[in-house]
């Protein structure tokens, strides 16, 4: 309620602490002046990396701060990401804390690959090193037919099969079971998620 509800008239100018006044429509009563924010630094959650799809281990924190140094709370920061390929799953706005902090958890999309994730708040702006990470593990742990033998038997060091069907069967599908779950898979060049049929 002192924000902006002074009156400039006989208030020092600047404050005890050397702000100028007033930073607002009007002088804020007492011995010191809330400044603007003049400041975002990106102060914790950069550089990292997390597996696609999950979460950053640690909250992305932007502190904000006035020409004088001082925290500034109750400020709204807002995170994003790019709004394509790798990037976070969704981005939005925290306010401050009263150290200046605004801490906010992001999560990885389904997308891999390194990109910035920036913090603003008016024309300040903060950025966050992150990279969406996906598998080296190329293997599966299962592959089953809908008709059908495998020659050979499925074994996850196997890269080669072949399959017998009979006459009368037109077409067939393969369900791959991934042996990591951040990894991807095609069939015939099109994406199927890890235990579903192709189509």
């Amino acid at each position: 309620p002192a924000i902006n509800a002074g009156t400039c008239t006989g208030a020092p100018n600047p404050d005890q602490r050397g702000m100028a006044r007033p930073h607002g429509s009007a002088c804020d009563i007492g011995a010191y002046e809330r400044g603007a924010p003049s400041a975002l630094t990106a102060t914790a959650g950069t550089p990292q990396t997390t597996p696609i799809s999950s979460a950053f281990a640690t909250a992305l924190a932007a502190t904000v701060v006035d020409s004088l140094g001082a925290a500034l709370d109750g400020e709204s920061v807002t995170f994003a990401g790019p709004g394509s390929g790798a990037s976070i799953a969704t981005g939005g706005s925290v306010n401050s804390s009263t150290a200046g902090v605004a801490s906010f958890s992001a999560t990885a999309n389904a997308v891999g690959g390194s990109y910035v994730v920036t913090a603003s708040i008016n024309a300040l702006s903060a950025s966050f090193n992150l990279t969406n990470s996906t598998s080296s593990n190329s293997n599966l742990s299962a592959l089953v037919l809908s008709s059908g033998t495998l020659t050979p038997v499925f074994a996850s060091s196997t890269l080669s099969y072949s399959a017998a069907v009979a006459n009368a069967v037109a077409s067939i599908t393969a369900t791959p079971t991934l042996a990591d779950g951040t990894a991807s898979v095609k069939v015939n060049g099109t994406a199927v998620a890890s235990g579903s049929a192709s189509g």
